[in-house]
């Protein structure tokens, strides 16, 4: 019988990169060919819309070393945050009486994807869970965040879900009546699920070890 060796994690990592970038790219290109340009199902499917199709769209560059100390960590983090992600893109949904389009369900496979990737990047242990590693992933996500704040203020646009004009609204969602409340209202937010991201795959260290012991 032969027993066959299984797949290295540079295979694994590439099968989740490619297989979630792939599912990013369907999902755009479906929302364009059915739906107009203008239409918010198309425009939340954006590179510089959301966080979620922003590190979607630059997943591939975590398979290069430079960016992988980086990328890594943020994909570990932001598991939970995906996840939650989802939920509010279907309260969305429904609350915008659109027509189901096929594109949410490979959206939907895509977060799903990533956060099953950030958990074998724990199990596989390509990640470290220590403050090194969280600042990394950290840093870099708030480091766009905040480079997109400033466009937002200078340009008067919306990208990453965050308007610092009109209502100041939050993913559409009227929080305050003030612009730096808002903003850090969003960054703290992000924080918050960040670490919530750490915890989880703390506790998914501990299972694992656990069920191998």
């Amino acid at each position: 019988m032969i027993i066959k060796k299984p797949p290295t994690r540079e295979t694994t990592n590439l099968v989740f990169v490619w297989g979630i970038f792939s599912l990013y790219l369907l999902t755009f290109f479906i929302l364009l060919f059915t739906h107009e340009t203008d239409a918010k199902l198309f425009q939340n499917a954006l590179p510089i819309a959301n966080i979620s199709p922003f590190v979607f769209f630059t997943l591939p560059l975590a398979l290069l070393p430079p960016f992988k100390k980086v990328l890594f960590p943020l994909i570990t983090f932001l598991s939970v945050g995906m996840i939650f992600s989802i939920e509010i893109s279907n309260i969305r949904f429904i609350e915008s009486n659109t027509s189901y389009n096929f594109a949410l369900t490979l959206d939907g496979l895509a977060h799903v994807g990533y956060t099953l990737f950030g958990i074998y990047l724990v199990v596989s242990h390509q990640v470290r869970l220590n403050l090194r590693s969280f600042l990394l992933g950290g840093v870099s996500i708030l480091s766009v965040v905040a480079a997109i704040l400033v466009l937002n203020y200078i340009l008067h646009t919306s990208f990453f879900g965050l308007n610092l004009y009109g209502e100041h609204s939050i993913y559409e969602l009227v929080i305050c009546s003030s612009s730096i409340l808002s903003a850090t209202i969003y960054i703290l937010g992000l924080i918050f699920f960040l670490i919530l991201g750490y915890v989880f795959q703390l506790l998914n260290l501990l299972l694992n070890k656990k069920l191998n012991s």
